[in-house]
């Protein structure tokens, strides 16, 4: 074993097991960061490994992120506009309320006997 991995198997042995979880999961680049610190939370570590972790896919304990699936486009789009309109609640009251509406609208003729 050189040199290097002697050191990190020792900072990893004094280590919590959820800690060593967090290095495990960590790029060698996280676990140099994660042994400059004389005193490292677990939450230090969990930062670390959101910035070096080994798998950037990881779907374990947190869903796939659907914004990765985008494509980037050039910044020369339109934007586009989307329109909502209102949902109302539908009640019999506004049911007629629509209908007596309705009916107002309609011209006399079509209400005359033929």
């Amino acid at each position: 074993m050189n040199e290097h991995a002697k050191e990190v198997y020792e900072f990893v042995l004094t280590l919590p097991i959820s800690s060593q979880y967090l290095l495990g999961g960590m790029t060698n680049d996280g676990v140099s960061k994660a042994m400059e610190h004389e005193d490292i939370t677990v939450r230090e570590l969990e930062k670390l490994k959101q910035q070096y972790p080994i798998n950037t896919e990881e779907t374990r304990a947190r869903k796939r992120n659907p914004l990765n699936q985008l494509q980037r486009v050039s910044g020369n789009q339109e934007a586009i506009i989307v329109e909502s309109t209102e949902v109302k609640d539908v009640t019999q009251e506004s049911i007629a309320t629509d209908i007596v509406s309705l009916a107002k609208q309609l011209k006399r003729e079509v209400w005359k006997d033929e």
